[in-house]
Parts: structure tokens; C-alpha cells; sequence
């Protein structure tokens, strides 16, 4: 099944079937607004008042000027100047360099600016921030105090945004070790970096110990937090696309039904996020066969973000392809083809006539009037399919073949055969140009361009063709496979009819049981 999940726990797509999405929540281990940049500086802030160190404004020049950049650097970040914000806490690192390395200003001015390095997506001078910070927590208070513990959860989930997994995994064991010395196993503390050991070992193809890992974390935060708070409604998520992946949608199901509930109750029903729980549900209903009751969470999707996004907005066309594939898929093509072109109008507004991201809706609008017996509406959409494919990737792509066979195809079925006749050709010198000497596609354009001569009565230029794509099958299937016996008594009917009986009936003997 194909799953839409972030960068670090990315999967190789399947089959489409259900696309889960758990993109709406912060990456873990990181303050992502001010609310929660404000959370992040108290705590630190009473961390350091419990080890003792805190600090007098007025004890020293250096003291009043790195407070000085400190508190501008923070309020540059609020409002959104992240520049500011990067240069300002420099400054305050270079005053709190004069305090020495063991000093609780130098350590906090370290972590707030890998913080800012990673926000800028300066992640190799993040790195370094806060490893240094580690060494400098460690040598003040120890290498198992609290605040030790929550620098490491941000190296973590630094490596983890990397696609780092490896790193990742034993930064996020030792900070879950900590916070459970620090503060036993039923604490906020440790559920977060519970939360983020848990997808990193998802993202390592360890799913027993994601698995487990988020089981143990929802049912501390359900304790914890409540079974209705937003963090509980995240890992809720994590687990339910989790069981989504491993196609146990009957276990996903309720769990995203709950997390619906709380986004609803907790951020209102017209959010854009609720759009994206709606979505999940209904990938997960189409994935069980239950496509009816697919349609009207995708319909309460695309009003959400029609209403938030604006009906321009490329999500948009996205929730249109939905229900289209749904309703399609319960026999409404006429409404399908109509949501196929309304997305199709919004991605060429967006992108422009000539986008490669168009072929796919293109084909795909040629595909539904093909079964709804509207063959002239079929060919200019592939041919314009098929001008994109060359202006974008060039006149030798292997796409270009595919939608030079695509149109093939299509003219064949309108009686039209000697029209993709050059059409066939082209597609098979492409793909004999580019393609392994044993592709499928390349035997796939050798048996197409051999079937279409001998269709049109060309059967002597049809010969070498069918002899071509006979030992192709025959080396890539086997002697006794299906479609190479086929393709064997094929060229043996064409032997027979230029005269070549003798090795008509070499070939069937040597592929005919």
C-alpha cells in the first residue's frame, strides 16, 4: 500500500490503496511555535535553578550584555525574523564564552542556538551546538542530571529528521534512561522521548519495538495526560498508521476514529488538520472495500480545506482525485471524470500546461472516458500527455515510450493500426537504446511492434520481431512459461504462413510439452 509518511520513517510504496498521513503533528523533540519555544525556556530556566546556578543581572558587564542578546535573539524568533534570531544568539554565545565552559549560560546559549541552527535547516552546526552542549551539561552537572537527558532527545530527533536512525537509536535509549532515573517511569519527560525512540525504531524496520514502545507511551499518556489530549491523540496516530502499514486496518480504524474526536474537540472542526484525520479514515475504509463509507469523510475533507486553503490550493485537487477514485470505483464515472477535470484545472493553474506532474491526471481522465465509451475525448488527452513527457524529459525517455505505447494502444482499438505502426517503432528504438538487453519493457515493445505487422498483414517484417521477442521471453520467463509458449506458437502460425514449416515445427516442439 502506498503510505505518505515523513522523510525519516519513509517506506518504498506498494499497490495504492489507503494514503496515511500523520504530517500534521511537530517533529518530536523540537518547540515549533511560541507557545512552545516559551515551554522550552522555562524549563530549562527551573532546570538550572534547581542545580544552582542561577545568575544575578546585574553581577557582571558580560552578564547584562549576553542577557541582552540572549532575550533579543528570542524575541527576534518570535516574531518570525529567524536571521535575527540566529545572529542575536550568537552574540549572547559569544558573551557567554567569557563565563567559561562550565558555566549554565554557556550551555543554555549552546542548545537555544542549535535549536536555531536547526530551525534555519543548518543542521551540521546544529549537530555540533548540541553535542557540544552535552560535553558542557555533563561536565557541570553530571551525565545523568534532567537536563542532560532533554539535550540528548534534541540531538535525537536531530539525527532523526537526518534519516540518521542509527545514530539515533542510542541517543533517544540513554535520554529515556535518564528521564526514568530523573524521574520514574510514569512522567511527561519520559513519554516524550518515549514517543521518539518509538519512531525511530519504525523507521529501523523494527516494528515489534515500535510497536510495543508506542503502546507503552499511549497508556502513560492516557494516565498522564488524559485520553483526550492532543499528545495522546498524536502517538495514537503514530500507532494507528503504524497498524496501517502492516495492513491491520481493522486495529487502525478505531484508533483513528479517536484521534478525529480529539482534533475535533481540541482544535475545531473547520481545521485543516481534521481535513487530514478525515482523509486517513477514509483511505482506511477504501482499503477494506468499504468505499461508500469512504466518500462522505473525503467530501468533509475537501469542504475543510476548500474553506481554509482556498479552492485553488493544491491539497484541493488532491481531496478531488479522492472521491473521484471512489466514486469511480462505485460506478459513477460521468461524476468522476467531472472531479478528474476540476483537479486537473487546479494543478494546470498551479503548475502551468506543460508540468510533468500533469501526465498522470491526463492518463488518467483518458483512462475513465475509455470506460465510458468516449474514445474521442481519449487521444488529444494523450497526445498532450505524450508532448509533456518529451518537452520535460526528452525525446529518449523511457516515459516517452510508455506514452508512445499508450497511444499506440488506443489507435489500434479505433481500428487505426498503420497509424501506430511508428508510434510502436519509435517506443521499441527508445527503449533498445536505454533499456537492459533483458527488460520486460524492451520484450514488451518487440511481441507489441510483432503482434501489430502481422495485424495489419505485414507478416514478413513481422517475422525477426517475434523471433526477438520469442528468446527474450524464453531467457527472462523460461521455456515453459505461458507467455513465451505463446509467443512460440505465434511464430510458428507465422512460419507456416511464409512458407517455414519445418521451423514451425522446430519451435513447437522445443516450447510445446
Amino acid at each position: 500500500m502506498c503510505v505518505r509518511i515523513p522523510e525519516r520513517a519513509r517506506r518504498t510504496p506498494g499497490r495504492q490503496e489507503p494514503v496515511l498521513r500523520f504530517d500534521s503533528f511537530p517533529t518530536p523533540g523540537y518547540v515549533s511555535d511560541d507557545e512552545a519555544i516559551r515551554d522550552w525556556m522555562l524549563r530549562m530556566r527551573v532546570l538550572l535553578m534547581i542545580v544552582g546556578a542561577w545568575w544575578l543581572a546585574e553581577a557582571s558587564g558580560n552578564e547584562a550584555d549576553w542577557q541582552r542578546h540572549r532575550d533579543a535573539g528570542l524575541a527576534a524568533y518570535r516574531q518570525g525574523d529567524h536571521a535575527e534570531a540566529v545572529s542575536r544568539t550568537e552574540l549572547a554565545l559569544a558573551e557567554a564564552e567569557q563565563f567559561g565552559e562550565r558555566d549554565t549560560r554557556f550551555a543554555e546559549t549552546l542548545a537555544n542556538l542549535a535549536f536555531l541552527y536547526r530551525e534555519a535547516d543548518r543542521r551540521d552546526e546544529s549537530e555540533r551546538a548540541l553535542l557540544r552542549s552535552v560535553a558542557v551539561w555533563e561536565a557541570i552537572v553530571g551525565e545523568e542530571h534532567e537536563i542532560v537527558g532533554q539535550t540528548l532527545n534534541s540531538l535525537g530527533s536531530l539525527y532523526d529528521t537526518q534519516g540518521r536512525f542509527e545514530e539515533a537509536e542510542p541517543v533517544f535509549e540513554r535520554a529515556l534512561a535518564i528521564a526514568q532515573k530523573a524521574h520514574g517511569f510514569e512522567h511527561t519527560a519520559v513519554v516524550r522521548v518515549s514517543y521518539n525512540l518509538a519512531r525511530v525504531y519504525q523507521a529501523l524496520g523494527r516494528p515489534e519495538d515500535a510497536e510495543s514502545t508506542f503502546g507503552r507511551t499511549l497508556a502513560l499518556q492516557e494516565k498522564l495526560l488524559g485520553r483526550d489530549h492532543p499528545e495522546t491523540g498524536r502517538t495514537l496516530n503514530a500507532l494507528a498508521v503504524h497498524y496501517g502499514v502492516q495492513g491491520r486496518y481493522d486495529e487502525a480504524v478505531p484508533l483513528f476514529e479517536r484521534v478525529l474526536a480529539i482534533d475535533k474537540a481540541t482544535l475545531g472542526a473547520a481545521d485543516p488538520r481534521v481535513a487530514l484525520d478525515l482523509r486517513n479514515l477514509a483511505d482506511l475504509h477504501v482499503a477494506r472495500g468499504q468505499v461508500a463509507d469512504a466518500e462522505p469523510l473525503f467530501r468533509e475533507a475537501l469542504a475543510i480545506d476548500e474553506a481554509a486553503l482556498g479552492p485553488g490550493h493544491r491539497q484541493v485537487a488532491v481531496d478531488l482525485d479522492s472521491i473521484a477514485g471512489v466514486v469511480r470505483r462505485l460506478g459513477r464515472d460521468a461524476e468522476a471524470e467531472s472531479l478528474y477535470r476540476r483537479s486537473l484545472a487546479i494543478e494546470t493553474a498551479r503548475l502551468g500546461e506543460e508540468h510533468p506532474e500533469l501526465v498522470a491526471r491526463l492518463e488518467r481522465l483518458a483512462e475513465i472516458n475509455r470506460d465510458m465509451a468516449r474514445t474521442d475525448a481519449m487521444e488529444p488527452l494523450l497526445r498532450r500527455s505524450l508532448a509533456i513527457r518529451e518537452r520535460a524529459l526528452g525525446s529518449e525517455h523511457p516515459q516517452v515510450a510508455l506514452g508512445l505505447r499508450r497511444l499506440g494502444v488506443f489507435l489500434v482499438g479505433e481500428d487505426r493500426a498503420r497509424e501506430a505502426i511508428p508510434l510502436y517503432q519509435r517506443a521499441l528504438a527508445i527503449r533498445d537504446k536505454v533499456l537492459a538487453e533483458d527488460h520486460p519493457r524492451l520484450l514488451e515493445s518487440y511481441r507489441d511492434l510483432a503482434d501489430l505487422l502481422g495485424s495489419v498483414g505485414q507478416i514478413e517484417r513481422a517475422v525477426p520481431f517475434y523471433e526477438r521477442a520469442l528468446a527474450m521471453s524464453a531467457r527472462i520467463l523460461g521455456s515453459g512459461h505461458d507467455d513465451t509458449r505463446a509467443l512460440a506458437s505465434k511464430l510458428a502460425t507465422v512460419y507456416k504462413s511464409v512458407g517455414r514449416g519445418d521451423d514451425a515445427e522446430g519451435i513447437l516442439r522445443k516450447h510445446t510439452p
